[in-house]
């Protein structure tokens, strides 16, 4: 089983009517608490996951949205999860008892899931291990 991950790199607190993200795609209704983690469309993420509003990431076994994607960062709405720093954030793949797949990035965003594996760039690191 393959599994794309990334570490989150800063939390804080979104006032209501912030934006966040290129062109203010997402806009704060409620006081948002708000994690980047260290993947962008720079690295094959698409930026479609951000628009979407429907991608969810794993972070701390929690589904949480994925609110916006960059060019080298992405943000997670993680109110009410205790995230820190440093925590890993799954794209794709298994965290706890949650799991998210590449063919629900697909549906996300009607791309193939074949495009979404095939487009990850050679900035992320590939662990190989044997199962």
């Amino acid at each position: 089983m393959s599994t794309l991950c990334a570490y989150v790199t800063n939390v804080r607190t979104v006032p209501i009517g912030e934006t966040v993200g290129y062109n203010c795609a997402y806009k704060v209704t409620k006081p948002t608490t708000v994690a980047t983690f260290s993947l962008g469309y720079g690295d094959g993420y698409s930026k479609s996951l951000g628009v979407s509003h429907n991608t969810e990431a794993l972070v701390c076994g929690k589904r949480v949205k994925v609110i916006g994607v960059c060019m080298d960062q992405s943000f997670l709405d993680v109110t009410g999860i205790p995230v820190k720093v440093g925590d890993i954030v799954t794209v794709a793949g298994r965290d706890g008892d949650e799991f998210v797949s590449v063919f629900d990035l697909q549906r996300n965003i009607g791309l193939s899931y074949l495009i979404i594996v095939s487009t990850i760039s050679n900035r992320v690191k590939r662990i190989y291990k044997n199962s």
